[in-house]
């Protein structure tokens, strides 16, 4: 399952879904990644202009623009960086919040604040979250 803020979009998944168990899924939240690329504001439309995708996609907030924006947001960020096989799995949270809703089975969380800049491959989340 992909999403951008895959948590905020799995709390409706859940009540959608109430009764119906899918099994197991692994999750990427492109959320998650960009936090770890460029600075605050962190929107799919933010995405969509950082990586000059303006003229390839629509930000109409309708599903399929969205889907379709994102399929091009996690292109582009596997040409600037290999690593999206580690975020799979991987949510990064606001620490001043925390997680909203339930947790997803089988994703592990993190806090994740913002970055100015993105980031060098040993200070992404995933590289911190080895270490530990």
């Amino acid at each position: 399952m992909i999403a951008h803020n895959a948590q905020f979009d799995a709390c409706f998944l859940r009540e959608l879904l109430r009764g119906f168990k899918p099994g197991h899924l692994d999750w990427l939240d492109s959320l998650t990644v960009y936090k770890d690329r460029r600075a605050y504001p962190h929107k799919l439309a933010n995405a969509i202009i950082a990586y000059e995708l303006e003229d390839k996609v629509q930000n109409s907030h309708r599903a399929i623009d969205d889907v379709l924006a994102l399929f091009e947001v996690l292109k582009a960020m596997d040409e600037e960086r290999d690593d999206l096989a580690n975020y799979v799995n991987l949510f990064g949270y606001n620490p001043k919040y925390g997680v909203s809703g339930h947790r997803i089975t089988g994703v592990r969380y993190e806090p994740q604040g913002f970055n100015k800049t993105i980031t060098r491959p040993e200070q992404t989340l995933p590289a911190r979250t080895r270490r530990k």
